[in-house]
């Protein structure tokens, strides 16, 4: 694919890029049918992001789609009243 065609997922890449941005699926740990634990580093800081994969996209290395997977995981969560609410929307 031409980034180029694509001016927002350039502007995607440039983010992961400038951030040093980097996702890593825990191979061995599933918290619920589709839904894993990644590890999202952030320039020095390490988190782990539930992230809802029905689709395998995470065993694509796109670091493109997963920073998207990643987003919508991080939108939902911000979006919910409260952990009890987030953990119904992954159901």
């Amino acid at each position: 694919m031409n980034l180029e065609n694509y001016p927002e997922l350039k502007a995607i890449q440039k983010l992961i890029s400038k951030n040093n941005i980097s996702f890593r699926k825990h191979s061995r740990i599933t918290f619920y049918e589709n839904i894993f634990p990644i590890e999202l580093k952030i320039r020095d800081d390490l988190f782990t992001i539930y992230i809802d994969d029905e689709y395998n996209d995470l065993e694509k290395n796109n670091y493109i789609l997963n920073f998207i997977l990643v987003f919508r995981a991080l939108a939902d969560l911000d979006e919910s009243t409260d952990y009890l609410n987030w953990c119904k929307k992954l159901w």
